[in-house]
């Protein structure tokens, strides 16, 4: 019996000292916002690993290389700090530079990203070259101020000349446009209502049909719907014009808001690589 309860006595001690350790543990239970890096550390410890799987041919990441200054070599460290380059995490290496005077940063749970605006655009190399029958996909995270025209994410466009452009269109709805001057387009909208202040995962994926019924808008992930606005385009659209973030190559458009994330492939994703990557973006940026 003494043994016994000698041995209780050891259980309890046992028991009170682990919960005395354990309580005074720092941050137990608590998820702690990180920058992402480049070491795929972002929130709640999920990595973009299944992103990164998929094949993005571009991809400008919240965060990653970001630097103050064209030639790369001092980095951005800080809120309200300029970004004039933002290199390409890609396999195309098209690496972004400014366009316009200085873009700054704003912090979005932690995690850099561009304040576009009417100052605020960066321009990239010519590859992304998409044509009518080609397939494609886009992704971003934004975060707008306001919806009261059109708001460029990405393009590789300029009103003289043939190319497309991703955005939001002046319905407040997720938009994609290829054109040529001359009146030929092939464009549409997704039927979802956005709305400002909210940050959201917007996608485009495009099939080889040569029709905008082959476009697929997706808000967060979901499936949205489709409004058909011009459906005639029958020339290439090919070129030698930059890729641009923020606005379009006139710099007309400026997205209203933050940018975070663009990715680029050059395949047309399935319904659940979106919801995916959606996923790992959602962890990321906390939407």
């Amino acid at each position: 019996m003494k043994r016994l309860l000698a041995l209780y006595a050891v259980v309890i001690c046992l028991f009170l000292f682990v919960s005395v350790a354990d309580a005074r543990r720092p941050n137990r239970g608590v998820t702690v916002a990180v920058v992402d890096s480049g070491s795929d550390a972002v929130q709640g410890g999920a990595a973009l690993t299944g992103i990164a799987a998929l094949g993005p041919i571009s991809w400008f990441r919240g965060g990653v290389d970001l630097f103050q200054d064209t030639g790369g070599s001092t980095a951005v460290s800080a809120d309200a700090q300029p970004i004039q380059r933002w290199n390409d995490q890609g396999s195309l290496s098209t690496n972004m530079v400014e366009a316009t005077n200085n873009p700054s940063s704003l912090s979005l749970n932690s995690v850099f990203v561009v304040n576009s605006g009417s100052t605020n655009v960066l321009t990239g190399g010519t590859n992304m070259d998409f044509d009518r029958f080609d397939a494609l996909s886009i992704i971003a995270v934004v975060n707008a101020t306001g919806y009261t025209s059109f708001h460029t994410i990405t393009s590789r466009w300029q009103s003289a000349n043939p190319g497309w452009f991703f955005g939001v269109y002046n319905t407040d709805r997720v938009w994609f446009q290829m054109s040529k001057p001359g009146g030929e387009g092939m464009a549409a909208t997704g039927t979802t209502v956005l709305s400002a202040g909210t940050t959201y995962t917007l996608a485009i994926t495009k099939d080889t049909s040569g029709s905008n019924a082959g476009y697929t808008f997706y808000v967060d992930g979901v499936g949205d719907g489709l409004t058909s606005l011009d459906n005639d385009l029958v020339s290439s659209i090919a070129g030698s014009r930059s890729v641009h973030i923020g606005a379009d190559a006139s710099g007309v458009g400026q997205f209203n808001g933050r940018i975070a994330e663009v990715i680029y492939f050059d395949k047309e994703l399935s319904a659940a690589e979106v919801l995916s990557s959606h996923t790992e973006l959602a962890t990321k940026y906390g939407h």
